[in-house]
């Protein structure tokens, strides 16, 4: 299962809003944890911790703009 690398792209979007640590996310995408966020940080520019907690606040943001949630 490990030597099938699965696309970080993919595994970040299907899994940003579960509570999975990154050591999980690098498993998913059949790498260790060390290439998994070498190979996150040069597609996104940034660590995965960071992307999720910006990806998190944009669709919280989505969410009270174009619904009736507020904060709480």
């Amino acid at each position: 299962w490990s030597e099938r690398k699965q696309d970080p792209v993919k595994i970040m979007e299907s899994y940003y809003t579960e509570p999975v640590t990154i050591e999980e996310l690098a498993d998913l995408s059949g790498r260790s944890l060390s290439s998994f966020k070498r190979d996150f940080t040069r597609v996104f520019g940034t660590t995965p911790k960071q992307w999720i907690t910006q990806r998190r606040l944009s669709r919280a943001r989505t969410l009270m703009l174009h619904n009736d949630y507020n904060v709480s």
